[in-house]
């Protein structure tokens, strides 16, 4: 069988996208304060969401207020 399309009330929704999400293009232009590229988008996400990211990294602080070092 064939899965419940949109009007059949799946609630789920297909998104299209023209390029590279928000956060990958703030990652590749955030500074190289931190050497760790998943750290970096994890930053970004965080900033583009914008969301509170929770780290025992301190370097991560330099990138956003949004960074609290716990």
């Amino acid at each position: 069988s064939r899965p419940p399309t949109d009007e059949q009330g799946s609630g789920l929704s297909t998104v299209t996208s023209l390029g590279p999400p928000r956060s990958l293009v703030t990652a590749a232009a955030l500074p190289a304060y931190h050497q760790d590229p998943f750290d970096r988008i994890l930053v970004a996400q965080a900033v583009t969401s914008p969301l509170r990211l929770l780290t025992s990294d301190a370097v991560l602080r330099r990138y956003s207020e949004l960074v609290e070092v716990i």
